[in-house]
């Protein structure tokens, strides 16, 4: 069994969404300013189309959530208003994604501590490669996306939109890089995840051809 797989699109059951709300509030603790209402965050997925956007990992040898990505459809007049510093994460209405044009807020991507860099660098490629599977799936569903929007409340955060998702920074923002970003569109991502995976399924089969007969990878 691989160590982390990704749970997306589900119904919560009682345990799952305990474990979610927990997670959460261990990453943006109460006091932060980035903390959210946890009745405002479970409101945002409440439905099978909004959860499409919602991914959560987890570490299978350790039964436990090691993370989770949040992604909202917004309107227009959404997307507008968070362009003119009028509305900000706490009052986004997730509309899901639509055929044709979207509007793409990227919420949220926030690991548990133990999982965070070089504790376990294959922990969030896993995440996002799930996430990229499914712009890739929305594409071909004709669902597209024209502007990418995000909150950095971090200094991870603020170098994932910029250096990983290749947002360019909106308005004005703090020593760490805290504040908006925006974009056209996540292509380079994709096509940045699209590789990771072909090298590493080369790698896997150089080390399947190299391995003895019988030799359980």
């Amino acid at each position: 069994m691989k160590r982390f797989s990704v749970i997306n699109g589900v119904e919560l059951d009682e345990s799952l969404e305990k474990q979610w709300l927990e997670l959460d509030s261990r990453v943006f603790p109460e006091g932060s300013g980035n903390e959210v209402d946890p009745e405002y965050l479970k409101g945002l997925f409440a439905t099978k189309e909004q959860r499409e956007g919602l991914f959560f990992l987890r570490d299978n040898q350790a039964n436990k959530l090691a993370g989770y990505m949040a992604r909202c459809g917004i309107s227009d007049s959404q997307r507008d208003a968070y362009m003119s510093g009028e509305i900000d994460f706490t009052q986004i209405k997730n509309i899901g994604m639509k055929k044709g044009d979207n509007n793409m807020y990227l919420f949220t991507t926030a690991m548990d501590e133990n999982y965070r860099g070089i504790k376990a660098p294959a922990a969030l490629p896993v995440l996002c490669q799930a996430f990229a599977d499914w712009i890739t799936e929305l594409e071909q569903q004709g669902k597209n996306i024209t502007h990418v929007l995000s909150d950095a409340v971090t200094k991870e955060g603020a170098d994932l939109d910029m250096k990983l998702f290749e947002l360019q920074p909106h308005g004005e923002h703090d020593e760490d890089g805290c504040g908006h970003y925006v974009g056209k569109n996540l292509d380079g991502f994709v096509g940045t995840m699209d590789k990771r995976r072909e090298a590493i399924k080369k790698l896997n089969t150089k080390s399947s051809e190299q391995a003895p007969s019988g030799t359980e990878k």
